[in-house]
Formats: C-alpha cells, sequence, structure tokens
C-alpha cells in the first residue's frame, strides 16, 4: 500500500524534521507511528498526504489510492450542520447531492452520531465534533486513512471509545491505517504494528509487530499480554528517545 525510502525533510529555516525515514505499509495493516511530541510524526503524515514534499528520499503508494486525512482539531465550519461538515468532500468532488447525503449520513452512522445531523459543531461536545470529522474522512470511501493524534485532546472515557469505534470502523471497512501518537498504550491497543521515532530529526528507530487478538475490549487493557507490550514498546521509546 505505502512505501517509503530515505525520506528526508528540511525546512527553509534549516530545521531538519525528518532525516532517513524507511517504512513500508501493508494492504489492510493499522499501523501506530509512536514518538516524542516535535518529532516529526506529523510532518510524515504530510507528506504521505502530498501536503508537503521531501527534500530527499521517496513516498509511493498513496498517490494511487484514496485518503482520508483526520488532524489534531476536529475544523468544521462552525455555520453547517454534521452532515453538511460530513459531505464536505463529497462537495468539493462535486458529488450528486443525494449520493453526497447518503455516504455522509452513513458515515456519522458508522462514528455513532445517529441522530445528530442537523447538529451545528457549537452543539456537540468535544468527542463528538472529533466523531464529526473522522466521519469526514470516511464518507469519501478511502482505502488509506491517515489520522494525526485525534484524540489526544479528549478525556480518558471518550478516547477510549473513540479508540474502540475506529478499529470497529478499520475492521469492517478494511482499510488502511497509520495513526500518530505519542501514547504507548494507545498505539498497543489500536495497531497491529507499532513504529517508534527518534527524536527530531525523526526517523525509524525499531518496529514492533502487535500479538494481541483482533477483537479487543476494555478487558484487553487490563491483560498480562497488553501490559507487556506497553512495556516494551514503553522501552522501545525510551532508547528511540536516547539516539
Amino acid at each position: 500500500m505505502l512505501s517509503l525510502r530515505d525520506v528526508a525533510l528540511t525546512y527553509r529555516n534549516g530545521v531538519r524534521a525528518l532525516d532517513g525515514v524507511s517504512l513500508d505499509v501493508a494492504d489492510g495493516a493499522f499501523v501506530a507511528l509512536l514518538g516524542p511530541s516535535g518529532c516529526g510524526k506529523s510532518t510524515l503524515l504530510r507528506l504521505i498526504a502530498g501536503l508537503e514534499k521531501p527534500s530527499r528520499g521517496s513516498v509511493s503508494g498513496a498517490e494511487n489510492t484514496s485518503v482520508g486525512f483526520v488532524f489534531q482539531d476536529p475544523t468544521l465550519m462552525p455555520w453547517a450542520d454534521a452532515l453538511t461538515n460530513a459531505r464536505l468532500a463529497l462537495d468539493l468532488a462535486h458529488m450528486p447531492r443525494l449520493e453526497a447525503d447518503a455516504r455522509a449520513r452513513d458515515a456519522l452512522h458508522a462514528v455513532g452520531l445517529r441522530g445528530f445531523e442537523t447538529a451545528l459543531p457549537a452543539e456537540l461536545s468535544g468527542g463528538m465534533r472529533m466523531r464529526v470529522s473522522l466521519a469526514r474522512a470516511l464518507a469519501p470511501e478511502p482505502r488509506l486513512l491517515l489520522l494525526d493524534e485525534p484524540f489526544a485532546a479528549l478525556d480518558e472515557i471518550t478516547r477510549f471509545k473513540l479508540n474502540d469505534d475506529l478499529r470497529t470502523i478499520w475492521m469492517q471497512r478494511k482499510c488502511t491505517v497509520l495513526f500518530v501518537t505519542h501514547s504507548v498504550f494507545e498505539s498497543a491497543y489500536l495497531a497491529t504494528r507499532v513504529a517508534v521515532m527518534t527524536a527530531r530529526p525523526g526517523r525509524i528507530a525499531s518496529q514492533r509487530d502487535v500479538d494481541l487478538p483482533a477483537s479487543r475490549s476494555v478487558a484487553t487493557r487490563t491483560e498480562p499480554a497488553y501490559a507487556a507490550l506497553a512495556r516494551a514498546l514503553s522501552g522501545d521509546l525510551e532508547q528511540a528517545t536516547a539516539q
């Protein structure tokens, strides 16, 4: 699905955001990018989405597939209801209104917002606004879904529920997911593989397959295998940060 080879990005002010990133993401995988704040995780997603150009190296695969992007902030249109916000990409693609409404409504239902189609962003909680943002990314039915720390600002209960909902969506839609986080526990719970990044300039320090059942629940978070994985990832992250 996606291949990065020796990717580097240096900004005009001389700051090196990334240096020598190589990563392969298989079709249908759920890969978490784990690393400290400022290590270039978000920059890497923007490169994959084509919003930035690398200074060196190559990014291939994303240009041949449909891509959905969920940012850290919901960035909703405050004057538009949830259905209109979820329909945005389809409107920009000039999809007929009836079909676009149906796709956007299905996406809202998939993220647990049935009955909130006419609600304005100001009438929704932070978690619900993020669900609308996720629905907006899902409505075009992308094969590759990029998520940039979408749940970082949410309370723990809301975050755990959205983790479960995201995994359900991924399993049902069989898309490929690349999820940026600085949470060891979130990466262990969500992903099929975790790639750990060094401090800036970011590169991939290590990768670890997640050997947990495909079906995960609140009980998973108390299982010894989950705790062991979280400890191992914490060690990987500590070593990567020190490099």
